[in-house]
């Protein structure tokens, strides 16, 4: 698991919007896991940078146009994209 200072900053600034500002504005994630959990999960198992590259492109394709992705329900019975 990566670690340095560009780590742990990600990892409260991305807890934060995941404890407090998604349960307020309300899940907007077309994809499972969700595009912060997935930028989450990269910066952890690639370090900073190349997990933020990894984040920045997911949150790119993170629009409601039709993609070649799968797709399945989730857990409310809506359509997402599955990466």
């Amino acid at each position: 698991q990566a670690s340095g200072p560009g780590v742990a900053i990600s990892q409260v600034l991305i807890g934060f919007h995941q404890t407090v500002i998604t349960p307020i504005d309300g899940p907007r994630s077309h994809f499972r896991p969700s595009s912060s959990q997935y930028t989450l999960d990269a910066i952890n198992k690639y370090g900073f940078f190349r997990g933020f590259i990894l984040g920045c492109d997911r949150l790119l394709r993170e629009n409601e146009e039709e993609w070649i992705y799968p797709k399945r329900l989730n857990e409310h019975g809506e359509l997402t994209k599955w990466d």
